[in-house]
């Protein structure tokens, strides 16, 4: 019997990917899926010279470069353990993870959440982690819905979801280049209570100078908020609006790193669509996690965010 799956997308880093693998114990009742997201020839060379030395690795390669959402779901479609778990290629499982999954292997829930540890790099200093690991804390510690504590993790990692929960409703990754997880985490948040929140660190995240998640340009921008619109549209059709996400106050700073007249833009157009304040409870909550007095008041910080520029741009013209 197959106890996880766990499904591993793959472009080009086959050595980091070597580390990833070795992380994961060889025990008859894992399965490893790596989907190989149209590397090069040399890359690929190199992954079918590792199927000798992995012989509990399934490899599967894709003829076209559909990003990590379609490799995860070419994953999806091989998996057969009771848990499905996924992890990227650049990072890995830390020592005791399999042992605290073991411990929760026979429990009823559809989805588990775990904790995660941040490892840096020579080049960039990581954080992502540790914000994670802090919504995990504020939300035990305050007693929230562990629904929207599974979601405002917004990874796939360091996540156990029941595979037989995945086939009931069909989930799958959007095939977007950025944000392609958000709507997933929508999706398994959103259909069940069944979700149990752990603090205890399985699973460690790096990061890289040219990784997806540093890019801060407008086409980024645009797929993400695209994505979690259609994630707050969702929630509206199953009548779970207190999930939605705070669509233009969480996308108002990004903006603003854009340039002025792409965030005056992106603000009238969030008026014009009526989103403005589209998802402010969960903003007010990462206020309190951040201790931030301004953002604890979404009516203040609009405000100041729209008449702040409003005032630049009067001043540009006089000048």
């Amino acid at each position: 019997m197959i106890l996880y799956s766990i499904i591993i997308p793959h472009y080009n880093s086959p050595t980091l990917l070597a580390r990833c693998i070795e992380s994961i114990p060889h025990r008859n009742d894992i399965q490893i899926i790596v989907v190989d997201d149209c590397s090069s020839q040399e890359h690929q060379k190199r992954l079918k010279d590792f199927s000798n030395s992995y012989n509990n690795v399934q490899f599967i390669f894709s003829s076209k470069n559909g990003g990590a959402g379609a490799a995860r779901n070419i994953g999806l479609t091989y998996a057969k353990g009771e848990w499905v778990l996924f992890a990227d290629a650049d990072d890995y499982f830390l020592e005791d993870a399999f042992s605290i999954f073991d411990n929760h292997v026979n429990d009823k829930e559809d989805a588990i959440l775990f904790g995660n540890k941040s490892v840096s790099s020579k080049s960039i200093i990581n954080t992502r982690g540790n914000f994670i690991n802090d919504n995990i804390k504020f939300f035990i510690e305050n007693h929230l819905s562990a629904q929207l504590t599974f979601l405002c993790t917004w990874v796939p990692w360091a996540k156990m979801i029941k595979r037989n929960y995945i086939e009931k409703y069909q989930f799958k990754f959007e095939e977007v280049k950025y944000g392609n997880d958000v709507f997933w985490n929508t999706q398994i948040a959103a259909n069940t209570e069944r979700i149990a929140i752990y603090q205890q660190p399985v699973y460690a995240i790096t990061q890289e100078k040219n990784s997806l998640t540093t890019n801060r340009n407008s086409v980024a921008f645009f797929t993400r908020y695209n994505v979690t619109k259609r994630a707050n549209q969702y929630l509206d059709k199953i009548n779970k609006t207190f999930l939605k996400q705070p669509v233009t106050l969480e996308f108002a700073s990004w903006a603003r790193e854009l340039g002025f007249h792409f965030y005056i833009s992106f603000l009238y157009k969030s008026i014009r669509q009526n989103c403005i304040f589209e998802g402010k409870n969960i903003w007010v909550t990462f206020a309190k996690i951040n201790n931030n007095v301004l953002c604890k008041s979404p009516i203040l910080f609009l405000i100041i965010l729209l008449l702040i520029p409003s005032f630049f741009l009067k001043m540009r013209k006089i000048q």
